[in-house]
């Protein structure tokens, strides 16, 4: 097994963990809770997915 000498950090706008697990069956390891964050652990990495909050949208008024 390779050991981890470093921590890398990368931020993508969109991923879901249901496309990498379709897309790699057979890295995933494990997936859990921190918090309200989500963690996808694949046999050479590991993916945080942070929660955020989304601002919610006001309607749009329709114009006369």
């Amino acid at each position: 097994m390779k050991e981890i000498t470093q921590t890398q950090n990368f931020r993508l706008k969109d991923l879901t963990i249901k496309e990498i697990m379709k897309k790699y069956p057979d890295k995933i390891v494990d997936v859990y809770a921190e918090g309200s964050n989500a963690v996808l652990v694949l046999d050479t990495c590991r993916i945080k997915f942070i929660n955020t909050k989304i601002k919610e949208h006001k309607p749009c008024q329709e114009i006369h």
